[in-house]
């Protein structure tokens, strides 16, 4: 089965590793939308390049860092919900600090449900 097509074209998959092309494969199994957000948050959080500067450079990195962090947790045998929120957290940690509120912008309401989850809720103070 194909992965999806970035609907942006900003995404530059093409510029894949086979390895990294496969990972992202499995990771539009588990989540579908995985392309999507990360082509919402090139267009909120990735210029058009200047010319003469290579244009998927700041997205593919990007790309890149969401595809290694979701490899490494599938590899320490994180859970479903840990993956996803290893593969945002690679995105986002990949993004210039004054860009990487667009991530949160760039999220689904289910996407932001499911990460949520992972939120452990807030435990009552014991202090006095």
């Amino acid at each position: 089965m194909p992965h999806r097509r970035d609907p942006t074209g900003r995404l530059a998959l093409s510029s894949l590793s086979r390895a990294d092309a496969r990972t992202l494969r499995t990771l539009e199994l588990e989540w579908p939308d995985a392309v999507g957000l990360m082509a919402r948050v090139a267009l909120l959080a990735c210029p058009p390049a200047l010319s003469g500067d290579d244009p998927a450079e700041p997205t593919l990195a990007m790309v890149r860092a969401g595809i290694a962090a979701y490899r490494r947790a599938r590899s320490d045998g994180e859970d479903d919900l840990a993956r996803f929120a290893a593969f945002v957290d690679g995105i986002t940690l990949a993004l210039a600090r004054r860009h990487q509120y667009c991530v949160a912008r760039a999220l689904t309401e289910p996407q932001r449900r499911v990460l949520a989850r992972r939120v452990p809720p807030r435990q009552p103070s014991r202090v006095g």
